[in-house]
C-alpha cells in the first residue's frame, strides 16, 4: 500500500511539472460583483504573494499593444532602456520580468492622437485582422464607438484575468462594466489620473489660516471650507484698481474640463446604475445645491480668478509657481511643473459637499484597456495583462507616486498621505468615459464659469434631452 501511494504521488507530481504554462483557476465573478464589493483595496506588496500565472514560454510571441500619443502613454507606460531614471526603470522592470515570465515580446504600436484609436481599430477588425491584443485608450475618445459597435470582448472571458485580486481596480471596473460585460478596464498597469487642490503653504501662514492638512485628516476639508478661507487672500499688488493675472487671489482655475470633477467629488454622477438601469443622476436637490456653491465661489468675490481656456493668462494657469494664489485647481500630473518654483505648495484632495460626506472622491480621467474581437489567442493575452498588472503594483504604481511627489515633498508625510487619500478615493463616472463631453458633463464650467448662473433647472432642461438619447441608444445597441 505505502508503495502504491509513493507511485501515485511521483506521478502527480511527474504532471504538474508537465505543464508549461498553467494559470490559477480563474474565480468565478460573472455574478458575485456587489456593490459591496468595490471598496478600494488597501495598497500592500504583492511580493510575497504567490504568482498568478506559472512562468511559461509563449517561444518570443509578439503581445502587440495599440496606443496613442497621449501624454499620461507617452510618459509613464514605456521604456526601451535603463537610464537611471527612477520611473523610466521601473516601467522596463515591469515590463522586463513579464516578458521574460511569460517568453514573450512587448510590441508597442502607435498611429497618431487620441482620435485616431477608433478608426484603427475599426479598420482592423473589420478587415478581420488580429492587429492588436491590447488597446490602450483615451478616458472618454472612441470609448462609446468601441462598445457600441462590437468591436471590443467582454474581458471577463480571458483566461487568467483574476479581476478580484488587489492589482486588479474593482470599483473603476465595476462603475464602468455593461450589463455585468467587462468592455473597459483598469488595474496597475493603468496609471490614475485624478485632479487636485494645490495650496500655497506660506499664505496658509501669512494669513493664518486652518492648516488645510488637518482639515482633510478631520473630515473637515468641504467646498464651503474652501470658499471661506479663498475669502480672506486678495489684494491689489500693482494697485490699478483692476484685478487681474496680475494680482493676488485665494482661488485661482481655469474654466475648462478640471471643473467637470467638482459634482463627482460631491458624490454626483452624469449617469447611475440602479439595480441594473442607467439613469440620469444629476437632475437632484444636491446638484442643485452643488451649483449655487459654485457660482458663490467663483463668481461673488474679487477672492477669486477663473478665465475662460481660450484667453491668455499665462501666468495665472500655473498661479502658485507665481506666487499669486492660496488654492488652485490642478491636474496631479502638473505636480511635477510645479516642483521647478520656489514656492511651497502642497497637494490636497477635492473638497468634500459636506462634512456628513464619508469619503474624498476623485474623478479618474486615466486611460482605459480593452481587448478587439479579432484576438486569436485569448490565452496569451489573458496571462500577459495579468502579469502586466501583478508586476506593476510594486514597480510603476510605486514610482508614479513618487513622480508626482518628487524629492521635495516626499519628504512631507502630509503629502504621502494625501495622495494616498486622493489615489483611495478614485471613481470613473459611467457619463464620462461613454457619453463623453457633453454639455451635462460641462454643467459647472459653462453654467458658473462661463455664465455666472446658477439656474440648473433651465440649463438642465435644455440639455438633458439630448443626453438621454445618446444614453438610451448606447444601451440599446448593447442589449
Amino acid at each position: 500500500m505505502k508503495t502504491e501511494k509513493m507511485i501515485l504521488t511521483i506521478a502527480i507530481a511527474l504532471v504538474l511539472t508537465a505543464v508549461s504554462c498553467k494559470e490559477k483557476p480563474l474565480p468565478d465573478t460573472s455574478d458575485s460583483v456587489k456593490a459591496s464589493d468595490t471598496s478600494v483595496v488597501t495598497d500592500t506588496s504583492v511580493d510575497n504573494d504567490p504568482v498568478p500565472i506559472e512562468k511559461c514560454d509563449y517561444k518570443g510571441a509578439e503581445f502587440r499593444i495599440l496606443y496613442p500619443n497621449w501624454f499620461l502613454y507617452n510618459d509613464y507606460f514605456f521604456a526601451d532602456e535603463v537610464t537611471g531614471d527612477s520611473m523610466n526603470d521601473a516601467i522596463y522592470e515591469r515590463t522586463s520580468k513579464t516578458e521574460e515570465h511569460l517568453g514573450i515580446e512587448i510590441k508597442t504600436i502607435c498611429h497618431g492622437y487620441i482620435e485616431t484609436i477608433f478608426p484603427s481599430v475599426q479598420k482592423s477588425v473589420s478587415a478581420g485582422d488580429d492587429e492588436y491584443d491590447l488597446v490602450l485608450t483615451h478616458c472618454i475618445d472612441g470609448v462609446s464607438q468601441l462598445a457600441s459597435e462590437n468591436y471590443v470582448i467582454n474581458m471577463r472571458t480571458l483566461p487568467g484575468v483574476s479581476f478580484n485580486e488587489k492589482y486588479w481596480n474593482e470599483k473603476i471596473n465595476s462603475s464602468l462594466a455593461i450589463n455585468d460585460k467587462r468592455l473597459f478596464v483598469a488595474s496597475d498597469f493603468t496609471l490614475p489620473d485624478p485632479n487636485a487642490i494645490l495650496f500655497n503653504k506660506h499664505l496658509i501662514d501669512d494669513y493664518d489660516l486652518e492648516n488645510p492638512y488637518e482639515l482633510v485628516t478631520s473630515g473637515a476639508w468641504t467646498w464651503d471650507k474652501l470658499d471661506e478661507m479663498s475669502r480672506n487672500v486678495s489684494s491689489d499688488l500693482n494697485g490699478d484698481g483692476i484685478y487681474d493675472e496680475n494680482d493676488l487671489y485665494g482661488f485661482v482655475a481655469q474654466v475648462e474640463w478640471k471643473m467637470n470633477s467638482i459634482p463627482q467629488s460631491c458624490g454626483l454622477f452624469i449617469v447611475e446604475n440602479k439595480d441594473g438601469s442607467y439613469q440620469l443622476g444629476l437632475n437632484n436637490e444636491k446638484m442643485y445645491s452643488v451649483v449655487e456653491k459654485m457660482n458663490k465661489l467663483f463668481n461673488s468675490s474679487d477672492s477669486t480668478f477663473t478665465w475662460v481656456s481660450d484667453t491668455d493668462h499665462n501666468e495665472m494657469r500655473t498661479g502658485i509657481i507665481y506666487d499669486r494664489a492660496l488654492f488652485e485647481l490642478a491636474t496631479l500630473n502638473e505636480s511635477a511643473i510645479y516642483r521647478k518654483s520656489a514656492v511651497d505648495f502642497g497637494i490636497l484632495p477635492f473638497p468634500k459637499y459636506d462634512e456628513k460626506q464619508s469619503d474624498y472622491i476623485s474623478l479618474d480621467w486615466r486611460g482605459l484597456m480593452c481587448v478587439p474581437v479579432t484576438v486569436s489567442r485569448p490565452e496569451i493575452v489573458g496571462n500577459t495583462l495579468e502579469m502586466l498588472s501583478y508586476f506593476s503594483h510594486d514597480t510603476t504604481q510605486i514610482e508614479y507616486r513618487n513622480t508626482l511627489l518628487g524629492d521635495k515633498m516626499a519628504r512631507d508625510n502630509e503629502s504621502v498621505d494625501m495622495l494616498d487619500i486622493i489615489f483611495d478615493g478614485c471613481v470613473c463616472d459611467f457619463g464620462l468615459n461613454y457619453l463623453g463631453f457633453n454639455n451635462l458633463t460641462y454643467t459647472i464650467p459653462n453654467l458658473c464659469g462661463k455664465q455666472n448662473s446658477a439656474d440648473f433647472a433651465s440649463y438642465y432642461q435644455k440639455n438633458a434631452p439630448q443626453v438621454k438619447k445618446m444614453l438610451d441608444e448606447l444601451m440599446e445597441k448593447l442589449g
